[in-house]
C-alpha cells in the first residue's frame, strides 16, 4: 500500500494525513481538495494568523520547506508546473454535437493516474447526462466503481461494487432507484418518503442568468433584481474576515420587465436569485461559489453576513453546472447542461427542478 503522503495532488485529500511535528504551530494540513499542480510528495497546508484570523494556503516540500505561491515552487524546482488544458474552440460553421456515446469509435478513457492498479480496466457508463468513466477490477464481470474513493475502498475492504445491471451497489438501491419508506430502527415508526429528480424533471427557465460582477450598463438595466445595494457591504465584511477580493456572481432573471409570462418554478428561481462569492477552494477541479446575503431583520446599523449552504458548482458525475447543496449525489434546484469552464459562460438555458420534488 502506498504512503498517504505520496497521493496524487488535485484528487480527494487523505484525511488521515497528520500534520508534521516540524511545522509551525499555526499551520495544519489542509483538509480540503488540493491543487492539481502540486508535485508528488508535497503537502498543502492552511496557516491561520493569530491576530487577524486570516487563513492562508501554503505548500511544503518533502524537506518541510514552506512556499506560498506556485511561482516560488516553479523557481525552486527549475521548471513550470502543470497548467489546466486549454479550452478547445469550436468552429463557427461546425454544427456537430460534442456529446459522446459508448458506441462511438473515438471514445477512449484516459488512464486516471498512479492510484489505479494497472491490472484494472477502464470504460464508460452512458448516463442520461453523458458518459461517466468507470473502473473495473481484475477478473470481475459483475460490477465496477465510479470514483477513485470507491476504488480505494474496494481494494481495502472489498466493498460491493456498482452492478452493471443497476449501476448501483445492492445495499444502496433503495436510495437511488426506488422510492421506499424506511422504518425507524427502534420503534418501527414510518420514515419520510424519498424523492428523486431525473434530467427529465427539470423545466427550462429562459430568463434565468448567471452574471459575473461588475455588470455592464446594459445588464444592470435589464435585471429582475433592482438593486445591488448589499454588494459593497458584503464585500467589506468579507475583507474584515480576512478574505481577499474574490470573484462575485449574480443570479437573476432578465427580460422580466418586458415579459409577463410566468416563470417555471418561480418561487424556487426567485429564491436562487442572489449574490455568490468564489470560494478559495475548488470543487471537482473547478471553482465553486457560495451564496451570501445580509440578514434582513437586524437590530443596529450593521447587518449580519449569512453564508448559505447553497452553492453553484460543477458536477462531473452528471456533466452539468448545479445550484444547490454542495453534494454531487443530491439533485440541484437548478442545473445547466453546458460544460463551460465558468457558469457565466454557459450558452444553454438553465433548468429548474419541478416544485413537487423539492424537500419541503
Amino acid at each position: 500500500m502506498r504512503d498517504p503522503s505520496s497521493r496524487k495532488a488535485g484528487g480527494l485529500p487523505n484525511r488521515r494525513l497528520k500534520t508534521p511535528k516540524e511545522w509551525p504551530s499555526d499551520t495544519k494540513i489542509d483538509p480540503g481538495r488540493w491543487v492539481f499542480w502540486l508535485p508528488e510528495g508535497w503537502k498543502q497546508a492552511k496557516r491561520t494568523q493569530e491576530e487577524s484570523g486570516k487563513v492562508l494556503t501554503c505548500y511544503f516540500n518533502e524537506e518541510n520547506k514552506r512556499f506560498w505561491h506556485k511561482r516560488d515552487i516553479e523557481k525552486f524546482l527549475g521548471y513550470e508546473l502543470e497548467e489546466r488544458p486549454a479550452k478547445e474552440e469550436k468552429a463557427e460553421d461546425d454544427d456537430t454535437t460534442t456529446k459522446k456515446y459508448v458506441t462511438d469509435d473515438d471514445v477512449f478513457p484516459r488512464w486516471p493516474g498512479d492510484w489505479l492498479p494497472r491490472d484494472w480496466r477502464l470504460g464508460f457508463r452512458e448516463l442520461p447526462s453523458g458518459l461517466h468513466r468507470i473502473h473495473v477490477p481484475p477478473n470481475q464481470e459483475e460490477g465496477f466503481c465510479y470514483h477513485r474513493a470507491g476504488v480505494l475502498e474496494y481494494i481495502q475492504t472489498g466493498r460491493k461494487l456498482s452492478s452493471f445491471g443497476t449501476s448501483l451497489p445492492a445495499e444502496e438501491k433503495w436510495g437511488h432507484v426506488e422510492i421506499k419508506k424506511r422504518k425507524h430502527k427502534r420503534d418501527g415508526w414510518p420514515g419520510r418518503q424519498y424523492k428523486f429528480a431525473k434530467a427529465d424533471d427539470y423545466l427550462e427557465v429562459k430568463t434565468f442568468r448567471v452574471l459575473k460582477l461588475p455588470l455592464s450598463e446594459e445588464e444592470e438595466n435589464n435585471l429582475w433584481m433592482e438593486t445591488l445595494a448589499d454588494f459593497q457591504e458584503i464585500q467589506e465584511q468579507l475583507r474584515e474576515r480576512g478574505f481577499e477580493d474574490p470573484t462575485f456572481l449574480l443570479t437573476t432573471l432578465t427580460n422580466s420587465k418586458q415579459s409577463k409570462e410566468p416563470v417555471p418554478g418561480q418561487k424556487i428561481v426567485e429564491r436562487m436569485c442572489s449574490l455568490w462569492y468564489c470560494r478559495p477552494d475548488d470543487f471537482c477541479e473547478k471553482q465553486c461559489y457560495q451564496r451570501v446575503f445580509l440578514k434582513e431583520e437586524q437590530i443596529g446599523s450593521k447587518k449580519d453576513l449569512i453564508c448559505s449552504d447553497t452553492h453553484i458548482f460543477w458536477s462531473p458525475q452528471y456533466n452539468c453546472w448545479k445550484i444547490g447543496r454542495l453534494n454531487e449525489d443530491m439533485a440541484g434546484y437548478l442545473r445547466c447542461d453546458d460544460p463551460a469552464q465558468f457558469p457565466w459562460e454557459t450558452k444553454k438555458d438553465w433548468k429548474v427542478v419541478e416544485a413537487h420534488l423539492c424537500v419541503p
